[in-house]
């Protein structure tokens, strides 16, 4: 059997049944029908089948022969995305998923979210949830808020609902709490994140790097910080420095200051590119500059990253495969309801630039793979 005839078959009936061309009502062509048009041998149609089977696209039925699933018939998966408002990370990840949808032809139902605190964002995606529960879609993407004090109770509480209704979920850039089982979870390697990025500042001669993360953030920035204390850990008889981590919002001057005077913090790994930015700003209206006095870096390589004085030492993450591969798991997990729940983390992109670099002049930024 020619496996290019195997998979043209198999792609050439998965679009027509995700384009409406075959459904519940309309009867799916036969064995026979299907080896004359392809001009193929009937077990090569029939392994076809079987393939389209395994996606849940279509069943077998005594005496009915094949016909296309309740899943095949739908064609319809919602995107809860509480945070799109608040970073452009999540609005390259919506792109790349409405993107994604409209290639595999399926129908992406999601509402805007703009709500200007995080508990007006949370109710608006309360009643996303609602809505997508009645349009019944198949599945469902949800990126657990995040910067919200009630945060971990919404999560679990939104995550219970679509579970009573049946809805299979895919978590996208973290995992919403770290004894939340069951769920598959697609979004960075954050513990290399933050290894990657304190052996870089170490290398660059800092000698008390501390990582910087807002109140309420995400698992994703703790896993960031274990990664920082296990690179902190090299060398060392086994011991953490109580002074490794700062939990405040960006603009906190006094308290800022306080842990560079006390404790002779002369670098930061921010959670991410935005707080990175505030906090340069703070460091500036304090006197300090960065990189001579203190050093700065980020993670997300936003569109704000080269344009900063100085511009800003990042990891990029690659907000595409994120993508991409939360549609393809929460494809498979509505094909196949009982597979294993996975963790995929993908490898982020170290990009240096001059808040790291103390004896450096404006240059291009260098960029090296994060293994």
């Amino acid at each position: 059997m020619s496996e290019s005839k195997n998979k043209t078959i198999v792609d050439t009936l998965k679009r027509e049944i995700l384009s409406g061309r075959y459904s519940i009502t309309r009867a799916f062509p036969s064995e026979r029908a299907l080896a004359v048009r392809f001009k193929a041998s009937r077990p090569t149609v029939r392994i076809a089948i079987q393939e389209l089977r395994a996606q849940g696209l279509v069943a077998r039925r005594q005496g009915a022969g094949t016909t296309v699933t309740e899943v095949g018939a739908r064609r319809k998966v919602g995107l809860i995305i509480p945070d799109v408002s608040q970073s452009e990370y999540f609005v390259r990840i919506v792109r790349e998923l409405i993107r994604v949808a409209e290639r595999e032809r399926y129908t992406l139902a999601f509402a805007e979210i703009s709500g200007e605190t995080a508990a007006e964002r949370a109710a608006e995606a309360e009643r996303l949830v609602e809505y997508l529960i009645e349009q019944n879609v198949s599945g469902v993407i949800f990126q657990p808020i995040e910067y919200f004090e009630d945060g971990e109770t919404f999560n679990r509480r939104m995550l219970e609902r679509l579970r009573k209704s049946d809805i299979p979920v895919v978590l996208c850039d973290n995992p919403c709490s770290p004894d939340v089982v069951g769920y598959d979870v697609v979004g960075n390697d954050n513990i290399a994140v933050g290894m990657q990025m304190y052996r870089h500042l170490i290398a660059c001669g800092a000698r008390r790097p501390c990582f910087f993360m807002r109140p309420f953030a995400s698992q994703t920035h703790h896993a960031r910080l274990q990664g920082v204390m296990l690179a902190s850990l090299s060398g060392r008889n086994g011991t953490i420095r109580k002074d490794l981590f700062l939990i405040a919002e960006p603009d906190d001057a006094r308290l800022i200051e306080r842990r560079i005077k006390v404790d002779r913090i002369d670098a930061f790994l921010c959670g991410d590119d935005e707080t990175a930015a505030k906090l340069m700003q703070t460091l500036h209206r304090l006197g300090y500059s960065v990189p001579q006095d203190v050093m700065v870096s980020g993670v997300n390589d936003l569109a704000i990253a080269p344009l900063l004085t100085p511009s800003l030492t990042t990891l990029r993450i690659n907000c595409e495969q994120i993508a991409d591969a939360a549609f393809e798991r929460l494809i498979a997990r509505i094909a196949k309801p009982g597979l294993p729940p996975t963790e995929i983390f993908l490898p982020a992109e170290l990009v240096v630039r001059e808040s790291t670099s103390r004896n450096s002049v404006r240059r291009p930024a260098k960029k090296c793979v994060l293994r």
